[in-house]
């Protein structure tokens, strides 16, 4: 059952570790490809066959052929065997970190190689009775692998201090802990040796001849071809250990190269201070030792590198042309800075600033001067005035028209008599000019047979007293064009808003009744608002080609009618929102409704109201037709 939860924990394990690989992996090509604008040795080739080579050392080759800026600070002695052909340093350098759980920083064209601190994920089982050991290792790293093997089992693993933080792998199952342990370390690159009863001691086993870096093509500014010999350097009596050696720069005399492995971070920065007659003072020593190759970089960046590697919080201050070293915390090599801002506000920038970078940095806002007044160690404020520096850019202004087109359009046609009885005689009313809307009551009509009949046409006699009859004939037709030319500017990512409306008022009137003998009733008027608005918000956003994208929210409301008499005017809303890019002085349609509506209506008398002709005379008819259409025109204009 042991076995079975180990293992189902173990594939568990893998698969998760899978994931987040591939997400880590993507996220470093990603930087990659961004830095590659600044290093284009990233795009350089490689072709290159390497077997049981350090790792340090193949990468060192690789830097020094490529002229790149690379640091390997506490990179464990992995070993490398592996063939590369045709492929670039950057897609090389993500493989490396993919297989060696390895992490890239930058430091301006400096690259940083740093093993990930991960926990350890140890999976075994022990058996005391007959010393038997299983367990799962993936990527675990050996001093994680050791403490927990020595915690659980009773023996003592000793590691050399060049193989602590080794990542390990294995799958052990049911073996004698001195086998398993044997095992393991031929799996790993490593020597295991039993020193005395329950104590062994692990170290690497390095090779003593380094193989032979085999048919590597260079295609670099100098095309440098053929084969090279990658071999440790061994202590060649430099005081601080390891291998170390620099000199200036012979195209820029105030550049430095700088090729480094296991020296003392505090002996290399004296030694090249000293050479360049560079004054220094240690506050605090800086600890550690320093791996790197670099190439044409100042003393400053030199400084950096070293620091980085012995406590990332160390810092310098230059104070009479002297460097004071130590940590920032030391008010010594604090420093403070007035930085006035020549093309953008100084209002919120401190918020837009990464956090990262204000770390260990007092910012103080100054809006009289429009300054941001920087207290911190040189190094930190440096790097933050490198930062504003270059978010102080010249910020466009765009100017934007907007041509709001209203067009309506309605025509109505009305035709036929309609008669009947009244209560009451109507009067004789309506037009005959320009259309004709006549209704005539019955001493009208009669006149009127009256006339026919005097002519001896025809006797129609009379109608009664309280006859009326109506005529219609009326054709109308309306035409509105409204065009508003509302203009906005604004600054480049800052929302513009216009609103441009009117306002009703209608009256409300409220009755009170106090009760008594004699009810008083008081009646109390109020008036309340109604409004119609054209309201248009626009947020620009221009690109580096002068393209701009527009956010726009654009709402527009008109007073109706009311339906019901004496309630408050209506309201109709038009509303969109929406986002485009356009160029600069475009002109672009970015919303509209047309809306067409036809009503007909007859009425008249059964079957007669049906023939065309007299249904004109004996009916009646009418027939609308509306269209409305509402246009919202945009262009942009950028102004510096």
């Amino acid at each position: 059952m042991k076995q079975l939860f180990l293992t189902l924990l173990f594939a568990f394990g893998v698969c998760s570790l899978f994931a987040q690989d591939v997400t880590r992996m993507d996220s470093l090509t990603q930087v990659l490809s961004r830095q590659a604008d600044s290093i284009p040795a990233l795009k350089e080739k490689v072709d290159i066959s390497v077997s049981g080579t350090s790792l340090k050392e193949f990468l060192r080759a690789v830097a020094e052929m490529h002229d790149l800026n690379l640091s390997l600070d506490n990179i464990p002695p992995y070993q490398i065997t592996n063939n590369f052909e045709n492929v670039t340093i950057e897609e090389l350098l993500v493989f490396v970190c993919s297989s060696y759980q390895l992490e890239i920083k930058f430091l301006k064209s400096i690259i940083i190689l740093y093993p990930i601190e991960k926990p350890t994920s140890v999976a075994f089982e022990y058996n005391r009775r007959d010393d038997l050991i299983s367990f799962h290792l993936a990527g675990d790293t050996l001093k994680h692998v050791a403490k927990a093997i020595t915690d659980s089992t009773g023996y003592n693993l000793v590691l050399s201090q060049d193989c602590r933080d080794l990542v390990v792998h294995g799958f052990i199952k049911q073996l004698p802990f001195e086998i398993a342990m044997e095992q393991f370390g031929v799996s790993n690159g490593l020597v295991v040796e039993k020193k005395q009863d329950r104590v062994f001691h692990i170290s690497p086993d390095v090779p003593e001849t380094m193989a032979q870096v085999e048919g590597q093509t260079y295609n670099n500014q100098n095309e440098r071809r053929g084969t090279r010999r990658v071999s440790s350097r061994r202590n060649n009596g430099y005081a601080g250990g390891g291998g170390f050696s620099f000199e200036k720069s012979p195209t820029q005399p105030d550049k430095l190269n700088v090729d480094a492995e296991g020296v003392s971070v505090i002996e290399a920065i004296k030694t090249v201070s000293k050479d360049l007659n560079k004054g220094y003072f240690f506050l605090n020593e800086p600890k550690g030792n320093l791996d790197c190759y670099l190439v044409n970089v100042s003393f400053d960046d030199f400084l950096n590198v070293a620091l980085s590697s012995a406590n990332p919080q160390f810092s310098y201050s230059i104070r009479d042309e002297v460097y004071v070293i130590g940590d920032p915390k030391n008010l010594d090599i604090y420093e403070s800075h007035v930085f006035t801002f020549r093309n953008r506000s100084v209002e919120k920038v401190s918020e837009s600033i990464p956090a990262a970078m204000k770390s260990d940095v007092e910012i103080n806002e100054y809006p009289e001067l429009n300054s941001l007044v920087l207290t911190g160690s040189e190094q930190r404020v440096n790097k933050l005035r490198s930062f504003l520096e270059q978010i102080d850019k010249p910020v466009a202004n765009v100017l934007i028209e907007v041509m709001v087109v209203v067009i309506n359009r309605g025509a109505s046609l009305e035709t036929g008599i309609s008669a009947g009885i009244a209560d009451s005689i109507p009067p004789t009313q309506g037009q005959v000019f320009p259309g004709l809307d006549m209704t005539l009551n019955s001493e009208s009509i009669n006149l009127f047979l009256d006339a026919i009949d005097r002519r001896g046409l025809i006797n129609l006699g009379q109608v009664t007293p309280n006859f009326y009859a109506t005529i219609k004939a009326l054709e109308q037709a309306s035409y509105l064009d409204l065009q508003s030319t509302p203009k906005l500017s604004t600054v480049n990512g800052h929302e513009a808003n216009l609103i441009i409306g009117s306002s009703v008022y209608y009256l409300i009137e409220t009755q009170n009744v106090t009760g008594g003998v004699n009810p008083i009733i008081t009646r109390t008027p109020r008036y309340e608002k109604v409004e119609a608005n054209l309201e248009l918000k626009i947020k620009p956003f221009v690109s580096y080609n002068e393209d701009v994208t527009l956010n726009i929210a654009f709402e527009s409301s008109d007073f109706i009618d009311p339906t019901v008499e004496g309630a408050p005017p209506g309201n109709s809303t038009r509303k969109f929102d929406s986002k485009i890019r356009i160029k600069n002085e475009e002109m672009i349609v970015v919303g509209g409704l047309e809306q067409e509506s036809t009503s007909e209506s007859s009425s008249g008398l059964p079957v007669i109201a049906r023939i065309p002709v007299l249904k004109w005379i004996f009916g009646r008819n009418s027939r609308t037709s509306t269209t409305n259409k509402l246009l919202v025109f945009i262009k942009p204009t950028i102004v510096y």
